[in-house]
């Protein structure tokens, strides 16, 4: 019954040297399980990193970890839960889908079918040829000329040189004559009714001597420009001046006409100063130039 005793306390003895030698050897895979220095992991985000880019796209940084400077439970950091009220949540009713979105422009979306970052497609039609000359709708500046186009040659962005005499305006379809001197010098109503600035307009047509036009236009279509439609001419995008002739020849540095009376006395009118652009009044008796205009055909 002794030996039987000495047996097992040895038995026991072995027993537990092969426990320690074994454990010995697992904390020798793993390590200290209790160590003193930090971790030596790679770089990685926070959490407060994670918030701060849901709330202001803040980039963050990536850093070893680190000890917190300050004992546990003092909010070194928002909370999981802080983390995910800022979260964006799925939205079948408003989420906007990628033909919402302007083509190749990037959001983040929120429906079942497109969650998470997307690049819309857009609408085909939302081009500058499709929106009007100087209009800009999300982001697209129009280039459409008031709905007419250039079959001629096209001087500039503006200016249509139609290859007959004339020239048209494409922000606003009219047609002016090319020649900006075949109208010359007249009052602008001569009172014997002989030959003034609207007559000299009217008379335009097609084979007119030395204006050059062949555009098939009868007489009555020409006349004299209201105050506003020389105003557009020489404003805006591409303006004409004498200095600056775009498509056009014969531009005098001189008044031109307009066919507006000024309204403070009917015995003068507005012309153009076309060397600077200056609207002014004059006694209708007055010599300016004509440059007759006409609607497009």
């Amino acid at each position: 019954m002794m030996r039987i005793k000495k047996l097992l306390v040895v038995v026991g003895l072995v027993a537990s040297l092969a426990v320690g030698l074994f454990a010995g050897k697992v904390l020798e895979k793993m390590g200290d399980p209790d160590p003193t220095d930090v971790p030596g992991s790679t770089e990685s985000y926070t959490l407060e990193d994670i918030y701060n880019r849901l709330v202001s796209g803040a980039g963050g940084t990536k850093a070893a970890f680190a000890e917190p400077a300050v004992a546990a439970g003092t909010a070194t950091m928002h909370t999981l839960d802080q983390i995910m009220k800022k979260a964006p949540e799925e939205d079948t009713t408003s989420g906007a889908t990628t033909a919402d979105v302007m083509a190749d422009k990037k959001f983040w979306g929120l429906t079942g079918g497109q969650w998470g970052l997307q690049t819309g497609d857009g609408d085909p039609n939302l081009v500058a040829g499709n929106i009007k000359d100087g209009v800009t709708i999300f982001g697209v500046t129009g280039e459409l000329h008031g709905g007419c186009t250039c079959s001629g040659t096209l001087v500039g962005t503006r200016w249509c040189d139609n290859g007959d005499g004339t020239v048209t305006d494409l922000t606003t379809c009219l047609v002016w004559l090319k020649d900006a001197s075949w109208g010359e010098r007249r009052p602008w109503r001569d009172p014997d009714g002989y030959d003034d600035a609207h007559k000299r307009a009217g008379i335009l047509k097609d084979g007119t001597a030395d204006a050059e036009l062949s555009d098939s236009s009868v007489e009555g279509d020409w006349r004299l420009p209201t105050l506003e439609e020389l105003k557009a001419l020489t404003t805006g995008t591409e303006p004409v001046s004498s200095g600056n002739m775009q498509a056009f020849s014969g531009v005098q540095a001189d008044g031109y006409w307009s066919s507006t009376t000024f309204t403070g006395y009917t015995g003068c009118a507005w012309f153009m100063a076309l060397e600077n652009g200056e609207a002014v009044v004059h006694g209708k008796g007055n010599m300016f130039w004509v440059w007759p205009v006409r609607a497009g055909q």
